[in-house]
């Protein structure tokens, strides 16, 4: 991402333009997976949403996104709930690296960087889950940039054989693609 992008997502924010209710197709796939000081990386997490949802069941969550002023949002709010259990990285997702094995969950919802697919599952525990809901190639999605929409059947030619696809759901009427897998 170039600073054009990072000054847009911290306009975005500054300006309130979020919303705090958790990925509702996250909490459906999760509830009842997430066990007290499991460890989550929340990528492109915004001011927080699912990191939230997953400190408040017991989960220990770093969330990495590109904007400051989204992760001052999400440290603010963790601090009201007296939650704990978050740590936060300002990092430009098209440049990082994620950690080998490090992780019992990685999750990414409304972020798609290609080159991350596969390292999203490498920074996992054998055991751990991915869980992706990324806007899919559709016209409901023509106004997203291409570059940032999956093309349908694309999550499992990238994941299978290399995870064991618990849930794959693509909805071309609503543009999404929602996937769980866990990493052998």
């Amino acid at each position: 991402m170039t600073n054009a992008d990072r000054e847009r997502w911290n306009q975005r924010y500054a300006a309130g333009e979020y919303d705090l209710t958790p990925n509702q197709r996250m909490v459906a796939h999760l509830s009842g997976r997430i066990t007290p000081g499991m460890t989550v990386l929340d990528l492109a997490c915004g001011a927080g949403r699912n990191s939230l949802w997953l400190a408040q069941q017991g989960a220990a969550v770093q969330g990495w996104d590109i904007s400051d002023e989204a992760l001052d949002r999400l440290w603010a709010e963790a601090d009201r709930q007296g939650l704990t259990s978050i740590a936060t990285r300002e990092v430009d997702l098209d440049e990082a690296e994620l950690p080998a094995e490090a992780f019992d969950l990685v999750l990414a919802t409304h972020f798609l960087h290609r080159p991350l697919l596969l390292p999203m599952l490498h920074a996992l525990r054998p055991g751990g889950l991915l869980f992706l809901d990324i806007f899919l190639d559709s016209e409901k999605r023509s106004q997203v940039n291409p570059a940032h929409k999956l093309h349908p059947g694309e999550l499992a030619g990238v994941y299978t054989g290399a995870a064991e696809i618990l849930s794959l759901h693509e909805d071309l009427p609503d543009g999404r693609a929602v996937m769980l897998a866990r990493r052998p």
